[in-house]
């Protein structure tokens, strides 16, 4: 089973939380984060926070997403 973490990313200025792959999720750790199909290079992990499965994640991502379609917000 494949696990995703909530993670803390700084990239100068910003800082953001995103669920990132287990894998690359340590404080310290250099990652790409997705955003508008558009890959941003050089965020940093600040922190690492609560692990649930991937598909756990999707699944709430796509609720999440589907919800502000319905809201217009």
């Amino acid at each position: 089973m494949n696990y995703h973490r909530q993670c803390i990313l700084k990239k100068g200025k910003t800082t953001t939380v995103s669920w990132i792959p287990l894998e690359f999720a340590e404080k310290g750790k250099i990652v790409d984060l997705k955003n508008d199909g558009i890959w941003e290079k050089g965020w940093t992990v600040e922190a690492a926070g609560t692990t649930l499965p991937t598909h756990f994640v999707i699944d709430r991502s796509q609720e999440y997403k589907k919800h502000r379609t319905r809201t217009d917000i």
